[in-house]
Order: C-alpha cells, then structure tokens, then sequence
C-alpha cells in the first residue's frame, strides 16, 4: 500500500500540475470545506490514480499497454456504470482473497466518476461516499486536514528484471482504485474539487455491487498473481 522503505530505481515524473498539494493541514481542511460547500454538501475529489511506465515505490513498473488496457475497461464496465467502487485501505490478499477481489457497496468509502490520461498519468475524479462507515471517514480525515492517496487493486503475474525491478504482466486485471495513506504510485493523491462538478445532478445512491476477480494491490506483497497493490 505504502512506498516502504526501498527507492525507485528511476526517477518518476512529475504529477499533473494541476492537482498541488496545500500548503498545509488547515488548507487542505479549508479546501475541503469549500468543495464540499460548492457541491450540495458532497465531498469531490480529484488526483492521480496510477501511472504507467513509472518504477513506483515498490520496485514495481506497470506497461503503458495493459494499464491503458484496463483503465479502459474499467472506465467502460465500473465508471461508466456508476459502479467503480473503492475501499478505505485494501483487503488483505493473504486472509481473505475472495474479499479481495470482490466490491462491495457496503464496504466502499468512495465511487470513481470518471477517468482520464494525462500524459504518463490516470487521472480520476471522485465522489466521497456520505453513507457508508469508510466514507464518513475518509470524510472526517480530509476535515482534518489529513491527505489521502490512491492505489490500485488486482491481479497480475509478475516478472523480475535483473536489476531488481518488477514488471506488471500483461494478464494483469484491474479490480478497484482504494484509498491508501502512503501510495506507491508517484504523486498519487486526491485533493478536494475547488469548483461545482457539473455532472452533479447524474449522480444517484447506488445499491449494493459485487465483483469476483483475483487479487492485485498497491501494496508490496505477493509474485505471480498473489495481491499486489
């Protein structure tokens, strides 16, 4: 889920200019006032959610041809659908793999409302959940003033490069985007909206939704199709 303690063995790039993180907790607090103000008392967000051909903070490259792949699908089966649901933290891979790889609306702290690439970047945009225990703290923390990051969840087989550095496979299946406190993707956080999203009124409660898969995470754990993160 974090970055962990090893570098990146290549120097990411930049994250889209557009998205600067505040200067401080009682910015990022005010922020998110004033977004939540701005869209009928719902909290937006927008960010970084993955990047391609980046070594991220786990050693781990993701091809610019199987993530694009599979934002693609995801944005055409989830988002599309008002089904792309995410989790606060990811499900243990380990203790319970069919947790996993399923998503949960009861579960789920926030729904992704659309995606876009920005040069080596997938940026989302996304609607914190106010009816759901992990939405209300997703909620609380950004009333905090806490930043929040994103990370991926699938399966994929992995391969190790003689210098260390692992490559995603092309058999990697995205599940879900979870919120994370430490992401390994560069830049990949998610910042209040500071204007009204116009596709607000499209917006409706959705009921419960589930999806089997297999298990892929943000995290630094698991080789050949284990929870990867």
């Amino acid at each position: 889920m974090g970055c962990g303690a090893s570098a990146a063995s290549s120097p990411p790039s930049s994250p889209p200019s557009a998205y600067p993180p505040p200067s401080s907790r009682a910015d990022l607090a005010r922020l998110c006032e004033r977004s939540i103000e701005l869209n009928d008392g719902r909290l937006l967000v927008r960010g970084v959610l993955h990047r391609a051909g980046v070594v991220n903070c786990n050693g781990r490259v993701y091809p610019i041809s199987c993530l694009r792949r599979e934002a693609e699908r995801y944005a055409r089966e989830r988002v599309a659908a008002r089904a792309a649901f995410g989790y606060l933290d990811h499900p243990d891979y380990d203790c319970d793999c069919d947790g996993f790889s399923t998503v949960c609306r009861r579960r789920a702290s926030h729904l992704v409302l659309e995606t876009e690439w920005q040069r080596d970047a997938l940026v989302g945009t996304c609607l914190v959940l106010d009816d759901t225990e992990a939405g209300t703290r997703v909620r609380r923390a950004y009333l905090s003033g806490e930043v929040m990051g994103a990370s991926s969840r699938g399966t994929a087989t992995l391969m190790e490069r003689e210098d260390g550095t692992v490559v995603v496979g092309n058999d990697f299946t995205l599940i879900a985007f979870d919120y994370v406190l430490e992401p390994s993707t560069p830049g990949a956080f998610l910042m209040p909206l500071g204007h009204r999203y116009g596709g607000l009124g499209h917006i409706k409660r959705c009921g419960g939704v589930g999806e089997k898969g297999s298990g892929l995470g943000g995290n630094d754990r698991g080789l050949r199709g284990e929870g990867l993160a």
